[in-house]
């Protein structure tokens, strides 16, 4: 998908996610988390149920630049919590 295109509810509905994956901007974490969280069309949803709405950097959200590779990692590890981080990340 071409970068910042909008998801409306019937497409966060239709696309059943395990996980969400939101922008961290400073303060607004919780904001945008609660967005989520408390709307009733997508409770019954996986990462709704499973309380899977993850805060990322922006810039891993928005950007395909150098910022790619920590992105990965960041989503890699909150996915697969288990994985040991090593010292090449």
């Amino acid at each position: 998908l071409p970068p910042r295109i909008p998801f409306g509810e019937e497409r966060v509905l239709a696309m059943n996610p395990d996980y969400i994956f939101i922008p961290s901007y400073k303060g607004m974490d919780k904001n945008l988390a609660d967005r989520y969280l408390k709307n009733p069309a997508f409770q019954n949803l996986p990462a709704i149920k499973e309380n899977r709405v993850k805060p990322l950097p922006a810039a891993y959200l928005y950007t395909m630049n150098q910022h790619i590779g920590e992105a990965m990692l960041a989503i890699m590890y909150t996915v697969y919590p288990q994985l040991e981080r090593n010292s090449h990340d």
